[in-house]
């Protein structure tokens, strides 16, 4: 991974590692400055591991997941939502102390979330790195995207192939570590996000149910480790050229990212999703809205140019855990963002005014809390625009 691939990973904030070592990506980036890169990075490798993962706690899991990702408690109709819809699993392996089992999963189709729980040997203190005072502190990272490997080894792989050009789409994943609450250091939870996401964004998806029964996914964990950065490196990098606008790659950042390696063992999982498949369409009829679109900056589609303007959505499909987004694109494009820009929010209004806040990946939004279906009143886009969700159908 460049330091451009890890701009790319910034502006589109999720955990997004394409989930399947060595594939080929479709780069879109912005130009944006370039100062403190070493920083940027810093937190990128941070906001990978701590962002991606919306699981939670239904016999317990997924419920409190759910509850440390959102602002708001969970309404009643939430935690049913969660607890009809887990599947417990109960995979468990060891050895050399360690132990990993994956607990439970759930998926509603466009998403799957699985939960783990991880036990180091008696005497490991792992809760002590859940919450770094800092993007620079030491902080729990899988062994495949750990800063002392040389490249990212997906943690999934899709029996179908988690990437295809021709059926345009790719598997990706991301994770958070939390607290078990069983009072015993050296067991935390790891959770997992799967999603499918167009590779080409102004393409549709050749794939009708990425979360069929028949598709399943191995996971694999590539040790445990603790990754931090060198601050004293990073302010060299400064230092040297202070009062410029900078951009350091390769040797130029050796020395910034260190690793401590807990144990190289690992673990392999297979699991399938049975998902939930419920949706809800909102947009009848193209609607005009505001967003952010990406127009080829090269002869070679290399790379692009984020441009916000009106341009027509034709379909905006709601899911339990999320929603995902079609717009009529310009011609020479590399897709869109219903984001307008990067302070941009959007928001499902649910019938008793409450409101869930809706994160950008991609093609798709992922819900901060389940979106229970018959209790959404309407979207709230970015521009003000709403989407209402009355008299729609709930189709499983």
């Amino acid at each position: 991974m460049n330091a451009m691939d890890l701009i790319y990973g910034l502006n589109n904030v999720q955990d997004s590692y394409v989930a399947s070592a060595g594939a080929f990506r479709q780069r879109r980036q912005e130009r944006l400055p370039k100062r403190k890169l070493w920083l940027i990075a810093a937190l990128i490798a941070l906001t990978l591991l701590l962002v991606g993962c919306a699981v939670a706690y239904s016999s317990g899991w997924f419920q409190r997941v759910f509850s440390v990702r959102s602002d708001a408690p969970l309404s009643n109709q939430q935690i049913q939502y969660l607890e009809s819809n887990e599947q417990p699993v109960g995979q468990s392996q060891g050895s050399l102390g360690w132990n990993i089992e994956l607990k439970s999963t759930i998926s509603d189709g466009t998403v799957g979330y699985l939960v783990f729980q991880v036990t180091a040997p008696n005497g490991t203190d792992l809760e002590q790195y859940l919450n770094p005072p800092t993007v620079q502190a030491k902080h729990l990272t899988p062994g495949n995207y750990s800063h002392g490997k040389k490249a990212a080894y997906s943690m999934v792989i899709a029996s179908i192939g988690s990437i295809s050009q021709e059926q345009n789409y790719m598997y990706l994943d991301g994770g958070a570590w939390l607290p078990d609450n069983d009072g015993q250091p050296n067991t935390v939870l790891y959770c997992m996000s799967i999603r499918c996401n167009r590779l080409y964004p102004e393409r549709p998806m050749g794939l009708a149910q990425p979360f069929g029964k028949d598709i399943s996914f191995r996971i694999r964990f590539m040790g445990v480790c603790l990754d931090y950065t060198d601050t004293a490196v990073g302010e060299s990098i400064d230092a040297q050229y202070a009062g410029q606008e900078y951009f350091v790659d390769g040797e130029a950042l050796a020395g910034l990212f260190c690793t401590d390696v807990l144990t190289d063992e690992e673990w392999d999982f297979e699991v399938t999703l049975d998902a939930d498949n419920q949706f809800a369409e909102l947009i009848s009829q193209p609607t005009t809205v505001q967003a952010r679109v990406f127009y080829y900056a090269d002869a070679e589609q290399s790379t692009a140019i984020a441009k916000q303007e009106a341009i027509p959505l034709r379909s905006f499909r709601v899911t339990p855990f999320g929603a995902s987004v079609v717009f009529d694109l310009p011609p020479d494009t590399n897709g869109a963002s219903i984001f307008p820009d990067s302070s941009s929010q959007i928001y499902a209004v649910m019938k008793d005014g409450s409101r869930i806040l809706l994160l950008d990946d991609r093609d798709k939004l992922l819900a901060q809390s389940p979106i229970v279906l018959s209790q959404l009143d309407h979207i709230l886009l970015a521009d003000g625009t709403e989407l209402p969700a009355a008299n729609i159908q709930i189709d499983d």
